[in-house]
């Protein structure tokens, strides 16, 4: 037995051993996912757990089932309801219940028809406990599950009447409708062989029937297939949807000769009751409707451009007919008969074309009839007559020129000249030797193949493929102006399917625009968005459309200590008249509609349909659930709704289990709220994981880590979600993950490290994020030096470049690492600061400016971390004071260009430590570096001159006298005060000798009289040579000679 990979259809192992070939039945109920019982041809039913790491079985299960020998081979073995299973034979059905350790009967179903009659096929609904088993002549039984887990007979069916009586060769399919309505259809391909079938029918029957409250009604048998689609709309329902666009904010879908205009909410949660209708006087029926924007055009001068403009809508129907409507008035223009077939296509010709087809319409016909429209006038300039009627594929035109070239389906073109008079002149071809291999032409010459080398743009007729969409031209699909929100999906509505597109995000931009305007109002109880907000109602529509269950499907039942936020939530969700299908954009921006039949079968509805849709869905919910509580002033409820809705979707029995990898897709949106529900959501996945689901995870996913794929694949989306996924579990649950994963930490650290240096901003933003929440284990599994590195080199974008929640982002992780590891930031910070690079040999391709640019970049990084927490700084000052002091260096020809941001480093550092002291006009810094040592620097210099000792401990408090001749330091350790004196401007101490002294000692040593103990905050000298200590509460302070 092959077990595949559901995913990759790829072989996980093979299940070998068995000596006689097994019915599997996957999936056993209330034993776990991972269960398979098998029924083998001895009568033993046994149960194996798949292991997904390995081919071992963990345990067995041997259960007896007893066959009965009058009715034959056995047919099938399945899994019939959550623990029942069916044993399917030639003569009938028993049932079977899995107690645990043994097989219970639960009951026998024999087949009905006579001597003969024999079981040929059979479909079992395990959802709604229903098997149907047929004979090869149409008729059969049905066996179904009643109340109180008892089984039986619930009905019977007769053959078809176009299925001869000794027919043995009948196939038939089961399909529930809705809720205990079910159909079904007999195919019999001798009675088609034989001609015997109606012509409507031809060997196929269909019929419909009820297994309402555990009863069965006969079937209907029918020719007519049609009861297998969906019924035909009443005769007062509109005609199917035939095209659709975006106009004036709302979506314009056309219904025969109507058009009807939505906006998000009405189409959400009434679609047959559109916000507008306008009927275009014409019995045609709509086949295109184009956006247009037409802007004002000034000559080239001081002005020259397109400017403003004005919005138009275009419908074209399928008897050659366009019409113009404007907004906002919304009325149509005339009828503008272009020709006798459907419009085709319809195309704003650009700005830069000639002054008579500048911001003019081109329209093609189903028979290559071609015309030029002024849209503004709403009339017709030229019109160009088809080519033996073929379609035209392409059109080109020349800049500044009134001329168009047309090429038609056989490849033979026409150039047609405007000029400046009415109507349009044919031109003949250019001669044939200004080109080989070009497209024909009917007189003769030739053209070019590559159109572009003469100056031609050319467009694809109905497509924009062949060349930039210009200035003021939409194509069908996208979003439109403040309804970017939403898009119609052409696709889909040329088929009859009226189908948008909904940006969540855009909703939740527009809402959260919304909530910034409310914060600014002056009175606190106004700082929320009011009911009748359009962005407030649009969230709700669309959470109501994501949702239909409302408040119970997302959250489940409600608690006693729910009411406060609860009665919130559930106000979020609308009565909808017309629900709407949801549906999916998958791989290649497909559509996936979600069948009802989806959500009738489960009572999970879509959230049993996979992993990725549940996923998707609830991110969505939550995000707009999320959106309207901080409208509504009520955002710190969000993280219990969050866990609430997580709660209830675990109980689901049917419910898929949320995938990751969306979660991961979604950790670095541009969105706040998204990103935090993303994240969130994954977090609380993550905590409910088992040991072996989590080393499931990293086994997965371990396989895109960027260091392990080829270059070519790194920008693949499952690397990025790869490296979020397993970088978050490796952070957050080191101790977790098995020792044998050792390597994939290492692999995952090094993945960080290499999207950290990448160039995209994307990925660089994600492993900033990671580098900050995991330094504590990624910091011995990558180079750390080089990590700061290069985070110092991304803090040195410009600012016009790089946005201030990005600049955030980086100062976050460098205090996540400050708090980890300050020693090792402060030594990567000092390198950084002192040569411009993280090493003392810069590379020779390192320049002057990169240098500079680096070195600055790490000095304001040094003043993020000091303003932010001085204290994990103050054991690494020495460090970063010798590496300011070096890049002074006279000699340094960084000096001139890093001294502004020096003398901020500087005053930054005299702010925050006391332990500091800088005297400007001498420009000398004191330093308490060591206890018993303090340092003095000449920045003028750059230079240690001397160590002044005397003490014992720090020094907690340095300060210069005014006028520099005087150093005093209090050591609160030792309770004493000390003075050392400059001489002449000179670092000369009395007692010194007549040269610079290395090791000084003070010339004034005092106690400190503190009786109290009260803290002191600082120390200040006053008039002439007056020492002050400040204490805490500034009443109490003693004066020093």
């Amino acid at each position: 037995m092959a077990v595949l990979s559901a995913e990759t259809l790829q072989l996980s192992f093979l299940w070998t051993g068995s000596v006689d070939w097994p019915l599997p039945a996957v999936g056993a109920g209330g034993k776990g996912d991972g269960e398979v019982l098998a029924w083998m041809q001895g009568g033993t039913a046994q149960g194996w757990v798949v292991q997904q790491r390995s081919v071992e079985r963990a345990r067995q299960r041997v259960f007896r089932t007893d066959p009965c020998e009058e009715w034959g081979e056995v047919l099938g073995f399945e899994r019939a309801a959550e623990s029942d299973y069916v044993l399917v034979q030639r003569g009938g059905v028993r049932v079977y219940t899995d107690g645990g350790h043994s097989f219970v009967l639960r009951k026998s179903v024999e087949m009905e028809g006579g001597e003969g009659a024999e079981v040929a096929g059979y479909e079992v609904f395990a959802e709604r406990g229903v098997v149907f088993v047929w004979a090869g002549n149409g008729s059969g039984c049905v066996v179904q599950r009643g109340q109180e887990g008892l089984w039986g007979r619930s009905g019977t069916f007769m053959r078809p009447g176009s299925v001869a009586e000794g027919e043995k060769s009948v196939v038939m399919a089961f399909t529930e409708q809705e809720e205990g309505s079910w159909a079904v259809a007999a195919f019999s391909q001798a009675t088609l062989e034989r001609g015997e079938g109606s012509a409507q029918g031809g060997g196929l029957a269909v019929g419909v029937f009820s297994l309402k409250d555990g009863g069965g009604s006969d079937i209907k048998w029918s020719d007519n297939k049609e009861v297998l689609f969906t019924p035909p709309p009443p005769e007062d329902a509109p005609p199917p949807c035939t095209s659709s666009t975006t106009f004036a904010n709302m979506l314009v879908f056309a219904h025969g000769p109507t058009l009807h205009l939505h906006t998000l909410s009405t189409f959400l949660l009434s679609y047959t009751t559109p916000t507008k209708t306008i009927p275009l006087p014409t019995t045609s029926r709509i086949c295109l409707l184009k956006r247009v924007k037409i802007g004002e055009y000034i000559a080239p001068g001081r002005h020259a451009g397109v400017h403003g403009g004005k919005e138009y809508l275009l419908a074209g129907t399928t008897s050659g007919t366009l019409f113009i409507i404007e907004s906002p008035s919304l009325h149509p223009s005339r009828r503008l008969p272009l020709s006798a077939t459907p419009i085709a296509s319809a195309t704003l010709l650009p700005t830069t074309l000639g002054k008579r087809l500048r911001s003019t319409l081109f329209v093609s016909s189903a028979d290559g009839t071609a015309s030029i429209v002024d849209v503004e006038r709403a009339r017709i300039m030229a019109t160009f007559p088809s080519h033996h009627y073929l379609h035209l594929t392409s059109f080109a035109a020349k800049a500044a020129q009134n001329v168009l070239l047309l090429t038609y389906e056989d490849c033979v073109r026409r150039e047609w000249d405007l000029g400046e008079e009415e109507g349009g002149v044919l031109r003949p071809p250019p001669p044939s030797s200004r080109g080989t291999g070009s497209d024909r032409n009917g007189g003769g010459g030739v053209y070019p193949a590559d159109l572009a080398d003469e100056g031609w743009h050319e467009v694809r007729v109905g497509s924009f493929e062949g060349g930039e969409v210009e200035e003021g031209e939409e194509e069908n699909e996208g979003p439109v102006g403040g309804e970017a929100a939403m898009r119609a999906c052409l696709r889909f509505c040329e088929e009859g399917l009226p189908t948008m597109v909904v940006d969540v995000k855009s909703v939740l931009d527009t809402l959260g625009a919304a909530v910034h305007v409310a914060r600014q109002r002056s009175r606190r109880h106004e700082r929320v968005v009011v009911g009748n907000n359009p962005a407030l109602i649009t969230a709700k529509a669309l959470l109501t459309a994501v949702i239909p269950g409302g408040v119970e499907e997302l959250l489940g039942w409600g608690r006693q200590d729910d009411y406060e936020w609860r009665t919130s939530v559930e106000g979020y969700f609308f009565r909808r008249k017309t629900p709407a299908v949801l549906g999916q954009i998958g791989a290649g921006k497909h559509i996936s509609l979600l069948a009802p039949e989806a959500f009738t079968r489960s009572g999970d509805a879509v959230w049993g349909i996979g992993g990725t849709v549940t996923s998707i869905v609830l991110l969505a919910a939550l995000a707009l659930v999320g959106g309207l509580l901080e409208a509504g002033g009520k955002e710190e409820f969000f993280e219990t709704v969050i866990g609430r809705a997580m709660e209830n979707l675990n109980q689901g029995t049917a419910k898929k289990a949320p995938a990751l990898g969306v979660f991961a897709k979604y950790w670095m949106d541009r969105n706040l709220l998204v990103r935090k529900t993303a994240r969130t959501l994954m977090q609380i996945c993550m905590q409910s994981l088992t040991n072996e689901q989590r080393d499931d995870a990293v086994t997965y996913w371990s396989r895109f880590l960027p260091v392990l794929v080829p270059p070519e694949l790194f920008s693949s989306k499952d690397v990025v979600r790869s490296v979020v996924i397993l970088g978050k579990l490796t952070a957050d649950y080191p101790d977790k993950i098995e020792a044998r994963t050792h390597s994939v930490k290492k692999n995952v650290a090094l993945s960080v490290e290499l999207l950290l240096g990448d160039s995209n901003p994307h990925f660089q933003d994600t492993a900033i994020e990671l580098v900050g929440d995991g330094w504590s284990v990624f910091q011995s599994l990558f180079d750390p030096a080089e990590v700061i590195h290069i985070l110092i080199r991304i803090s040195s974008t410009p600012p016009d470049t790089f946005p201030e929640s990005r600049r955030k982002t980086v100062h976050d992780c460098i205090l996540s690492i400050a708090r980890s590891n300050s020693p090792l930031l402060g030594s990567g910070l000092a390198n950084n600061i002192a040569h411009g690079t993280p090493s003392p040999t810069p590379p020779a391709a390192t320049t002057t400016s990169t240098a500079a640019t680096t070195c600055v970049a790490a000095m304001r990084i040094a003043i993020v971390v000091v303003r932010a927490d001085a204290i994990l700084f103050r054991d690494i000052l020495p460090l970063l004071v010798a590496a300011t002091v070096k890049i002074l260096d006279p000699s340094s020809p960084l000096r001139e260009k890093v001294l502004p941001t020096v003398t901020e480093l500087v005053n930054e550092l005299i702010e925050a430590y006391p332990s500091i002291a800088f005297h400007r006009p001498t420009q000398r810094l004191a330093l308490s570096a060591a206890p018993g040592t303090i340092l003095i620097f000449d920045l003028k210099a750059a230079t240690e001159m001397n160590v002044l000792q005397g003490h014992g401990s720090l020094a907690n408090f340095l300060a210069f006298s005014v006028d520099g001749r005087y150093l005093a330091a209090v050591d609160l350790d030792e309770g004493v005060v000390l003075v050392w004196r400059f001489v002449s401007g000179l670092l000369s101490f009395i007692g010194g000798s007549d040269g610079p002294p290395g090791v000084l000692v003070p010339r004034r040593k005092e106690a400190l009289r503190n009786a109290r103990r009260v803290g002191v905050v600082e120390i200040a000298w006053g008039h002439a040579q007056q020492l002050q200590r400040l204490p805490q509460n500034v009443a109490r302070s003693q004066l020093f000679e």
